[in-house]
């Protein structure tokens, strides 16, 4: 790993995947760069990586789908944050694709509503790909 910073919710995910694929290497936080030769920051990171089955997972708070001040500041910084924030999301989909490796998102609140703690919708998403 190389960031021990991951939310409870990446944590439970990382859990779901354990249960689903076993002791598969999974690694957390890995810089964009180390896996897309071309990308040009060394900031942005992919939440989890299955390197064997070249699968990147991100885990999406609601942050990455509304405009939230949940972090702090005003509401205007907030929008342009949450513009920006965009912008990234889909450009590491797109190189990630690009690049040939499988990208999966995993939405926090998708992921909450499932009664098995989301480990079927984890299960559905990396078994088939949606």
């Amino acid at each position: 790993m190389d960031v021990n910073s991951t939310s409870k919710f990446q944590d439970e995910v990382k859990e779901s995947i354990r249960e689903i694929l076993g002791d598969i290497r999974l690694l957390e936080e890995v810089q964009v760069k180390k896996l897309i030769p071309d990308w040009i920051s060394r900031r942005e990171r992919y939440d989890l990586v299955i390197p064997s089955l070249r699968i990147i997972i991100e885990c999406h708070g609601e942050q990455h789908y509304q405009i939230s001040t949940f972090f702090g500041g005003p509401l205007a910084e907030a929008g342009v944050e949450f513009l920006r924030q965009r912008v990234r999301d889909s450009k590491k989909k797109r190189k990630a694709v690009e690049n040939n490796w499988t990208y999966i998102e995993i939405r926090f609140k998708e992921f909450y509503r499932k009664k098995d703690g989301g480990t079927l919708y984890v299960r559905k998403k990396i078994l088939d790909q949606d």
